[in-house]
């Protein structure tokens, strides 16, 4: 399109728009030249508005992603601090009254009613089942819970 409106400029300050005649002419040949480069801006603003408008639907298909995921993550038991509780996972115990203990997830229960039961291991000794809201994802966590459970 470029090279079209470079013609149709050339044309219209060319020798023709020397001649009296052709002076109208010229004139609506620059016209239609101001006319086609505004359509070319209008053009390449359109293509970067689709260029927009195809990123703001693939951040809405991550939204939708995030949000299922959610909901997902949701429904997974969770310690006393909120975070989910894993198989394979350390969490801390305050059933020692001097100071937390550390115990590995081995198996997490879906009981009635939304409610888990974590089975843990300490020192590869079983123990549990534990209640999740009485475990926390970290010494520092259970720490500034104190007390026994």
């Amino acid at each position: 399109m470029t090279d079209h409106i470079q013609w149709l400029r050339e044309q219209a300050g060319g020798p023709m728009s020397r001649d009296p005649e052709h002076v109208d002419t010229c004139n609506r040949l620059a016209e239609i030249a101001n006319e086609l480069e505004r359509l070319a801006e209008i053009a390449n603003e359109l293509e970067r508005l689709a260029e927009i408008a195809n990123e703001l639907e693939r951040l809405a298909e991550i939204a939708n992603e995030l949000e299922r995921l959610r909901g997902i993550v949701d429904k997974l038991p969770k310690t006393a601090d909120g975070v989910a509780i894993l198989p394979g996972m350390d969490v801390w115990l305050n059933d020692d009254p001097r100071s937390p203990r550390c115990c590995l997830v081995k198996r997490v229960t879906a009981l009635s009613d939304g409610l888990h039961s974590a089975d843990l291991s300490f020192h590869g000794v079983s123990d549990g089942p534990w209640d999740p809201a009485d475990l926390y994802s970290t010494r520092e966590a259970a720490e500034a819970a104190g007390g026994e459970t």
